[in-house]
């Protein structure tokens, strides 16, 4: 059966039944190892790390390069299989300039493939692909995300233990458990009651210190992936003329039948990681609110710093598809705004991916809000019409100071950072420094 390539992002189902993903090198030797993650994205406990010094866990078995996921067997409190190639440690100052390539097959079924674009900034570390539970079934996600911080940076996102530098690598040593002590389970309160907590909306207290490269110390240590989009933003922010300017940073999602391919394919993820970058430097606790956009009760909860990974994925699945009715979202946003007490202005970033359904309540939604110190962002991306977006944004710039639109194509992922950010901050920018 001749093998489907998978592109980053892509995905594609699985049969229930046991599956070998099997890990060539194009250069440098690798370590492979795989990781059993819960429903809140964390491992259960030390033993979720199978590796060399611990083969097997739950279903999941690794024999060299190869892991094998046997899905029948894999426990219902796991939620994804996160499959991750390392640098060996023995080779001090090895990093990855061509990717792994990951081969995914079930006898003489399913064949996949995937090839991560190669990587150019150190990265020692990558994970290349998700199997996760979907509808009652399995799929499988090529991820290729690099971490130029090693095994620090993979355990920060995954809730693993490692010893400070310098053993951060995990060492051949027959105690399977010296790769990693205690797991943190790291919880995810919810965010959608409104309170005055700053962990649920920006900077309810009206915090003037500074962000930008002041929070990137904290990026790294609890999201090292991160760095280089959060580094753009900063660059960004100081060309709108916004740099060390204070923002809670709100994001709605469109949760629109049409929109499932792109939650699928890991689009929205992508997107979101990139809005809580841009967060970071307006307002560093590291914390965005995402509310769905899903007919007239939207969904509202969080993205942190320290659950950001797989997060929209896990929360999305909570939300029933609708019409994506954007208005109740956004004065879902406004409410919470005002109710946390937030002195700062707020910083709204709206994904839509068709037209409003009620255009004259949304225009007025728009006219109630102008004085609240409430920034309005469309981004438009999806498949359907967007011509209304792009009609009032050339309507009301000038009535509508505070509302903005960047058409961010079919795919925001493949836009380049600097160009994303440039677009995405500018009118916020000018809006900010009057």
């Amino acid at each position: 059966m001749e093998a489907e390539s998978l592109s980053k992002g892509g995905n594609a189902a699985l049969e229930t039944r046991a599956v070998g993903l099997q890990v060539v090198t194009r250069e440098t030797p690798v370590d492979v190892s795989a990781l059993l993650l819960g429903p809140n994205g964390k491992v259960r406990s030390d033993g979720d790390l199978v590796f060399y010094n611990h083969p097997a866990q739950s279903g999941v078995s690794l024999a060299g390069e190869t892991v094998t996921v046997d899905l029948p067997r894999i426990p219902a409190d796991v939620a994804t299989v996160v499959v991750v190639a390392s640098v060996d440690p023995s080779s001090p100052g090895t990093v990855f300039t061509a990717a792994p390539v990951l081969t995914a097959g079930q006898g003489d079924g399913t064949r996949l493939t995937f090839t991560p674009p190669d990587f150019a900034a150190g990265e020692t570390v990558v994970v290349l692909a998700e199997l996760y539970r979907r509808s009652g079934g399995w799929k499988l996600r090529a991820v290729g995300q690099g971490y130029a911080t090693g095994l620090a940076g993979l355990a920060t996102d995954y809730g693993i233990d490692v010893d400070p530098e310098p053993q951060l690598a995990v060492p051949r040593s027959p105690d399977p458990r010296t790769s990693s002590a205690a797991a943190s389970n790291g919880g995810s309160p919810k965010g959608g009651s409104p309170s005055g907590d700053s962990s649920n909306g920006g900077s309810p207290n009206g915090d003037s210190s500074s962000g930008g490269s002041a929070s990137l110390p904290k990026v790294e240590t609890r999201a090292p992936a991160l760095l280089p989009t959060t580094r753009q933003a900063s660059e960004a922010l100081a060309r709108s003329g916004a740099a060390d300017r204070r923002a809670a940073v709100y994001l709605i999602l469109d949760h629109d039948w049409a929109m499932e391919e792109l939650y699928e394919s890991f689009a929205v993820q992508a997107f979101a990681e990139r809005v809580l970058a841009l967060a970071v430097n307006l307002d560093d606790d590291g914390t965005v609110p995402v509310i769905f956009s899903s007919g007239n009760e939207p969904f509202m909860e969080e993205i942190r710093l320290d659950n950001y990974h797989g997060r929209i994925g896990q929360l999305h699945t909570q939300v029933a598809w609708g019409w994506g009715n954007v208005g109740a979202a956004m004065r879902a946003a406004v409410n919470h705004y005002q109710e946390s007490g937030a002195t700062d202005p707020a910083f709204v970033i709206v994904q839509v991916g068709d037209d409003p359904w009620d255009k004259p309540e949304f225009r007025a939604l728009l006219q109630n809000t102008a004085g609240l110190g409430v920034f309005w962002l469309f981004v438009g991306f999806g498949r359907g019409k967007l011509a209304f977006y792009k009609n009032l944004h050339a309507s009301t710039s000038a009535g509508f100071t505070n509302v903005s639109f960047y058409e961010a194509g079919r795919n925001p992922g493949a836009v380049p950072g600097e160009k994303f950010y440039a677009d995405l901050v500018e009118a916020f920018g000018t809006w900010i420094s009057r």
